[in-house]
């Protein structure tokens, strides 16, 4: 699989990001085609390891792609594991259990990519 340049890969997990919290609010139909196979919380986790994962964005459109308790700040970037795990399951008891499910949700989308433990097989 040919590696796509890190920015494209940025603007591609951003978009999958809008996609899913579109479906989630309803805002489009559940029978829409879309691509990727993560879930919004995989590709928001993704992002926040993401040294530019919102370099092109404004306050406001970051703040469009996480639940309004979740506060995002661009110049913090990248996220260790545990604070992105804290943000994105924080009804998780577990402070190392939130640690884990942050790996694996960037895990997931790191395999979209061909990359990971989780790689596409040929």
């Amino acid at each position: 699989m040919k590696e796509w340049p890190k920015a494209d890969e940025i603007r591609w997990a951003q978009w999958r990001a809008r996609e899913r919290k579109a479906l989630e609010e309803g805002k489009i139909a559940t029978n829409t085609r879309i691509e990727g196979k993560s879930k919004l919380v995989d590709y928001q986790a993704w992002l926040l390891r993401e040294k530019n994962g919102f370099s092109d964005l404004s306050p406001e459109a970051i703040r469009d792609l996480f639940p309004p308790e979740v506060s995002i700040k661009s110049q913090i970037l990248p996220l260790s594991f545990q604070k992105i795990g804290d943000l994105l399951f924080p009804k998780t008891n577990d402070p190392d259990n939130r640690k884990k499910r942050a790996a694996d949700a960037r895990n997931r989308v790191e395999s979209e990519f061909g990359r990971g433990s989780l790689k596409r097989r040929k």
